[in-house]
């Protein structure tokens, strides 16, 4: 595939994806020396520090409608960061229809697993999945007391399993941590 002919793939691709920018794939991202704090800032990225390096969390408050509003300046760490899924396109192991179609299914994984954690009582929509997700299992259920909420944390705990499954083998890079990406 062309240089050109896979830029035009991973942009239509990335649009229509956005798991690395909405709290799916990441927690956060740390900046990197290249990086300009106070430009970030300037452009409306929120940023804190952990363990004294800048970073930002996920989701990304500059992803809208799974495009990024600041694509030209944003940070180092987002420009060079691909998936396992683009890294295969490029290598010619699959098609573009192929990534489509694993992006669809991934994201309808991802929108069961929202739907169950707002089924929940968890609302924070600014939080990573995994958090969310934590959040829910954290709190005690009885099968006596409550089978309902019982069967939607069995349903959340087996979807979040499967969810992770795919993250690993379609879209983390091998030995990629969850909260930063390299």
């Amino acid at each position: 595939m062309s240089s050109e002919a896979f830029n035009a793939s991973a942009a239509r691709l990335c649009t229509s994806c956005g798991m690395c920018c909405d709290g799916t794939l990441f927690h956060l991202v740390r900046l990197q020396p290249s990086d300009s704090a106070g430009f970030l800032n300037s452009l409306g990225l929120k940023l804190s520090k952990k363990k004294g390096q800048h970073c930002f969390e996920q989701p990304c408050r500059m992803l809208k409608e799974r495009q990024c509003t600041i694509y030209e300046g944003r940070p180092e760490r987002c420009r060079l960061f691909e998936c396992k899924l683009l890294k295969r396109l490029a290598d010619g192991a699959i098609t573009e229809a192929h990534a489509q179609s694993t992006i669809f299914e991934v994201r309808r994984q991802v929108a069961t697993l929202l739907d169950l954690i707002e089924r929940s009582g968890h609302h924070n929509q600014r939080q990573p999945l995994t958090i969310r997700y934590e959040r829910v299992v954290a709190e005690p259920v009885n099968a006596d007391w409550d089978p309902e909420a019982f069967e939607v944390r069995q349903q959340l705990t087996w979807q979040m399993k499967e969810l992770q499954k795919q993250l690993a083998a379609e879209f983390r890079p091998d030995s990629q941590p969850l909260s930063d990406p390299e």
